[in-house]
């Protein structure tokens, strides 16, 4: 399995936006996971280093949520522990936010890859590639 990239920074290097989850470690030595769970039909965070607090990460939400019935926001989930490995062990909250499966029979469901949209056109040709099946 091939994996996407990531970047150890400095919070003062975040790129201009990115996904979520984000980890984080903090200088008095805690560790924190900042992620979301049971995201159905509402609008995409990315999160974006603020341009008015020092050490300060704001949601940056994409598009309106215009919701006439009743609806429910996602769970948005800071995760803090003593070492990186503790995020790990305590994941099992995301499990629980999200909502059971619903799907009698899986063994058709294979792992796969993901394509998001908003990108040129160029881009776009090197994705279709890269998940082509092999």
């Amino acid at each position: 399995m091939k994996l996407g990239p990531y970047s150890y920074l400095p919070l003062k290097d975040l790129p201009d936006e990115c996904e979520r989850p984000l980890t984080l470690d903090l200088k008095n030595g805690l560790h924190i996971a900042l992620l979301e769970a049971e995201m159905v039909d509402y609008s995409r965070g990315k999160f974006k280093l603020s341009s008015e607090k020092l050490n300060t990460i704001n949601l940056s939400m994409y598009g309106k949520v215009d919701a006439i019935r009743r609806y429910s926001t996602p769970w948005r989930i800071i995760m803090v522990a003593e070492t990186p490995g503790e995020l790990l062990e305590n994941n099992d909250i995301v499990l629980n936010l999200n909502k059971p499966n619903q799907i009698e029979n899986t063994s058709w469901i294979k792992s796969g890859k993901v394509m998001r949209s908003g990108l040129t056109t160029k881009e776009a040709k090197v994705l279709c590639r890269f998940c082509r099946p092999t």
